[in-house]
């Protein structure tokens, strides 16, 4: 796969500089916090590198930027969240246990061939992209991915019976642009289709602000019990 030996070194050169003081985005401590609760997520880039790399990438954020008391937090957590969707009671080593996590999150990357592909050939992305001037497809690359992880945790959860809990899917972007389409998306689309679920969008534009600006708050948790 191209260039994916330097994506792995600018990962650990970006790690390091945190390391050594450099103050680092807000999707950072987001990602961090994200880890340490167990919580799915999706990771959504205009990179061409394959879901495995990218896997791989968060992998090495774990070892660099999460301590070890954080790495066992995550672990806690884990397994919690098993014991409560997978009913299990019997749990496997901490490593079996990371790759099941990861291997339930999401890694898009629009322009790497097998999502191009994976895209075309969805029968309402496989219209949109025939009608759609080129300047709109990466911005429809992202809608299909986001709803690809939005399917996915619903899914997941009507499988596992999760959906009579509170759910909030949460989406953040440091580009203004990204964010207005993707909250008119979530708004004329994903809010009213999985209207059991909360979207909350995040501008992480300025980066003086530590958690980005929530700009958008879609979807009413109009569940029973709610």
């Amino acid at each position: 796969e191209p260039g994916k030996d330097r994506f792995m070194e600018d990962t650990i050169a970006a790690l390091e500089k945190v390391e050594h003081g450099e103050k680092p985005g807000p999707s950072y401590n987001a990602l961090k916090k994200t880890l340490r609760e167990g919580r799915l997520f999706s990771i959504v880039t205009a990179r061409g590198h394959s879901p495995e790399t990218i896997e791989k990438a968060v992998r090495v954020f774990i070892r660099y930027a999460l301590t070890e008391q954080e790495r066992e937090e995550m672990m806690s957590n884990l397994r919690g969240y098993r014991k409560w969707l997978d009913k299990v009671e019997t749990f496997g080593s901490d490593a079996e246990e990371l790759d099941y996590y990861l291997g339930m999150c999401r890694y898009s990357a629009v322009t790497y061939d097998g999502f191009k592909e994976r895209m075309a050939a969805d029968p309402i992305y496989q219209e949109k992209l025939a009608t759609a001037p080129l300047t709109a497809k990466p911005e429809l690359a992202k809608e299909f991915a986001i709803r690809d992880f939005v399917e996915h945790v619903f899914h997941m959860l009507q499988r596992t019976g999760g959906l009579g809990r509170s759910v909030a899917i949460g989406f953040s972007d440091d580009d203004k642009g990204n964010v207005k389409s993707v909250s008119n998306y979530i708004k004329a689309e994903l809010a009213r289709r999985f209207d059991g679920i909360k979207f909350v969008v995040y501008d992480t534009s300025d980066r003086t602000l530590s958690k980005g600006r929530k700009v958008c708050v879609s979807g009413q948790m109009n569940l029973p019990g709610f």
